[in-house]
């Protein structure tokens, strides 16, 4: 289902592409009442390979405990239209970066990671629901 990316300079950007980093919360928004539409037309633009999600193993951990119609979500975007970002020691050394400088709370490690892997690949956005606690 993801296509494997071990060096960004590997893979040729597409300038009609934006490229997300997302983190298990996005998906879930897709199924939440309130924010349903919003996050729904998102994730079909994914599915139709207008842009890119972006996944990490920390997302799929996120999702794992997800309810099986949020797992569906991600099951609906192919492959072709995702890169899976590795989850380096640079990337670990930038979210404890993040949060000794304050910017992110000591207890919010997975989106400090979610934050460190979008800034490490270069992603045009970062998907995200607890972006009102960063300060960033």
């Amino acid at each position: 289902m993801v296509r494997q990316v071990h060096d960004r300079r590997a893979v040729e950007p597409d300038p009609l592409r934006g490229r997300f980093a997302g983190g298990g919360g996005g998906a879930r928004r897709v199924v939440e009442e309130e924010i349903r539409r919003p996050s729904r037309r998102l994730f079909d633009q994914f599915a139709r390979g207008e842009m890119i999600l972006l996944l990490s193993d920390v997302t799929l951990n996120e999702l794992e405990r997800a309810p099986e119609l949020v797992r569906a979500v991600l099951h609906s975007i192919p492959e072709e239209h995702t890169e899976f970002l590795d989850l380096s020691s640079e990337v670990e050394e930038l979210a404890d970066h993040y949060i000794a400088d304050g910017a992110i709370a000591s207890t919010m490690l997975p989106d400090a990671l979610h934050l460190a892997l979008a800034a490490s690949a270069r992603a045009d956005a970062l998907v995200a629901g607890a972006f009102a606690t960063w300060s960033i």
